[in-house]
Order: structure tokens, then C-alpha cells, then sequence
């Protein structure tokens, strides 16, 4: 199984519970290596504001660890039997259903925290 749209919504169905009720839109940042991978989502309000999930007193740290947990699980597998694997993902699913991916193949040892903040934050303005 590719990265396709099935594959999303199965990601999008396993962070639908830990969802405040005024979610307009969502942005998961996957970065994934051999050694390692990180999750982060941000959570965007009808105001257009975008917040880090941490910062919505219903989602509790152990709350989002067990999804991303769940969600690693779900993408490693896919993830390895790729022949040229993305590095990182961004992710935005919108309340109406839709949903929109960039991926980054530069190599992680060509990146830095400057660059991949540069990269959520572009991705966020879009």
C-alpha cells in the first residue's frame, strides 16, 4: 500500500478522537528516519489561528503519545517497503474532508531545526 487517500483517513480517523470540538482544520508534521521519527499536530480554529495540540486543556500529553504511537504503527510499515521513502510529510485535513500532503525527501542530515520550522511555517500560511 502506497501513501493514498485510504491511507490519510485511516491517519485522520486515529486523531479524530483527541480533537477539541472547534477544530477547523489540523496539520501533522511527520518526520521519519531510520533511527528515529517525530509527530507533531497542529490544531487550527474557525479564527484561523493555529495552536499545538498541547495547548487544548481536553488533550492530554498520555491522550496524543497513544495516537502517535497508533499512527507510527500504521505509516512504518508502508514506509519501509518504499523504495525512495519521504523523509518528512505535512498533512492538512480539513472539517469538510479534504485533505492536502507534502512530502520532503531532503535527507535529514542536510536539515536543522531552522529548516524544518521554515517548513511547517510555510506550510501552515497555505
Amino acid at each position: 500500500m502506497e501513501f493514498d487517500a485510504a491511507l490519510w483517513q485511516d491517519v485522520f480517523d486515529l486523531l479524530e478522537p483527541v480533537l477539541p470540538a472547534e477544530w477547523a482544520q489540523i496539520v501533522l508534521y511527520l518526520t521519519y528516519t531510520d533511527e528515529s521519527g517525530s509527530i507533531d499536530y497542529r490544531i487550527g480554529t474557525d479564527d484561523g489561528q493555529f495552536r499545538q495540540y498541547h495547548g487544548f486543556p481536553e488533550i492530554s500529553g498520555d491522550m496524543a503519545e497513544a495516537v502517535f504511537t497508533e499512527i507510527d504503527f500504521l505509516l512504518m510499515p508502508v514506509l519501509r517497503r518504499m523504495s525512495e521513502p519521504w523523509v518528512s510529510a505535512a498533512v492538512r485535513f480539513r472539517q469538510d474532508g479534504r485533505f492536502q500532503v507534502r512530502y520532503d525527501y531532503t535527507a535529514i542530515a542536510e536539515r536543522d531545526a531552522a529548516y524544518e520550522q521554515a517548513a511547517l511555517a510555510a506550510f501552515l500560511r497555505e
